[in-house]
């Protein structure tokens, strides 16, 4: 059986800005980590397909006392969050 895998994202709107992921939560199955990435956005594209173009964060975060990286894309037709370790 697989596990099932999970993200939730908490993010801040500005009327003058694109949104900013904030803070994330990971679940598998029962095991949850929960690093901060507040102000740690490396980068931010707009991705240019065909269908969605979606929107890539860049981030950085630390778990641990490690600084790991990861990437975070939101598709707006979806409404949904897509976390890449």
């Amino acid at each position: 059986m697989k596990a099932k895998k999970s993200v939730d994202v908490i993010t801040m709107f500005n009327t003058d800005a694109p949104m900013v992921p904030l803070h994330f939560k990971i679940s598998l199955d029962d095991d949850f980590f929960d690093p901060i990435i507040e102000n740690k956005v490396i980068t931010v594209t707009k991705e240019s397909s065909v269908g969605s173009g979606g929107i890539l964060y860049k981030c950085h975060y630390e778990h641990d006392n490690s600084i790991s990286f990861c990437n975070l894309k939101f598709e707006p037709s979806l409404h949904k969050w897509k976390l890449f370790m």
